[in-house]
């Protein structure tokens, strides 16, 4: 456990400049692309395969004071020349021999199964925070117009932004960072959410939060209650919305960067 030091306040300018660093569809999903909160968010996509040199031209040229790498694409050795904070964000299984540890100020791990695999491979985890839901995704939770449209999530990832369904059916634990972010997603989107028990996600309520189905004749009989009265469960709906409000991207990176900050004043870097 780390002793307390106290350090003097450091100024800094209004705004932190954070490059997110990651596949373009995880960027659009969980960061706010506005500024706000004294953060200035810099969007750069990369893929497996891109030169390290692409990336460090870019971040030399954006000049960023923090620089946050979500996922596992970034390429080696293409932070080494920055000046900035450095942030791992691990959000989905990765390879410990090339995590690149030096590399990082600090870790943040999607669950605490991603947490606990860093530490065992010698890498201290800074935070455990699940992925945030883009502020772009979120809507009032209304009831449905018509008949109830439904989605099935497979645990691959939440519905396209094309999708208008009123209802995510989602038959499985969410057993993956992926997996409770797209609940989260459809909960942010006001959708309302059927089910199977979520015991990684224990701050949402069963019943409260979400319709909760232990068994298939559990969701045969909710998704028949939507067939008859469109507008069921609409309670569910609310509660689900309200709790996606905790995961809003503008908020949460706005407290994670000033936490960042302060903590670094006071304990310095892991690298």
């Amino acid at each position: 456990m780390r002793a307390w030091v106290y350090s003097a306040p450091v100024h800094h300018r209004a705004d932190s400049r954070v490059a997110f660093v990651g596949q373009p569809a995880r960027l659009a999903a969980c960061v706010h692309e506005a500024p706000g909160g004294g953060v200035e968010p810099l969007l750069i996509g990369v893929s497996p395969g891109d030169a390290p040199d692409a990336l460090n031209s870019r971040l030399t040229e954006l000049g960023p004071d923090v620089v946050v790498v979500l996922g596992p694409d970034c390429p080696p050795g293409a932070l080494a020349q920055t000046g900035a904070i450095t942030v791992r964000y691990l959000a989905d299984r990765f390879d410990a021999a090339a995590l690149e540890r030096e590399a990082f100020d600090r870790l943040i791990a999607a669950d605490a199964g991603l947490a606990a695999e860093a530490e065992r491979a010698g890498s201290p985890v800074w935070r455990v925070l699940p992925l945030p839901v883009a502020d772009g995704i979120y809507r009032p939770a209304r009831r449905p117009a018509g008949a109830a449209r439904v989605v099935e999530l497979d645990g691959s990832g939440p519905p396209g932004p094309g999708d208008d369904a009123d209802v995510a059916v989602n038959r499985a634990p969410a057993s993956s960072p992926v997996a409770e972010h797209a609940i989260l997603t459809c909960m942010a989107a006001g959708r309302l959410v059927v089910s199977a028990p979520l015991p990684s996600m224990a701050w949402l309520e069963p019943d409260i939060d979400f319709v909760s189905a232990a068994r298939d004749e559990r969701f045969e009989e909710a998704l028949e209650t939507l067939r008859r009265e469109p507008a069921a469960f609409h309670r569910q709906r609310l509660g689900g919305r309200l709790k996606a409000e905790w995961m809003r991207a503008s908020s949460v990176w706005a407290r994670v960067i000033g936490d960042l900050r302060r903590d670094l004043s006071a304990f310095g870097s892991d690298r």
